[in-house]
């Protein structure tokens, strides 16, 4: 989704390489809010990216989320 709003004119993680990725998601940083990005999007986005892969979002539970908010 992020890429989406930003219209692909900004590469996510500019300048780093994979471990910096690694290290900087794992330390709790997240991309920035695109412009463009309506505030519910971005919310969506950041529990999207929540660390903790049992809470990961099923289609049916993201569709609901898009819909209902």
């Amino acid at each position: 989704m992020w890429e989406v709003f930003t219209c692909c004119s900004e590469n996510p993680y500019q300048g780093m390489n994979n471990t910096q990725v690694y290290q900087y998601i794992v330390g709790g940083g997240r991309l920035h809010k695109p412009a463009v990005c309506p505030e519910r999007i971005y919310v969506l986005m950041l529990e999207c990216w929540q660390h903790v892969s049992f809470n990961v979002f099923s289609i049916f539970q993201l569709t609901n989320k898009l819909i209902i908010n």
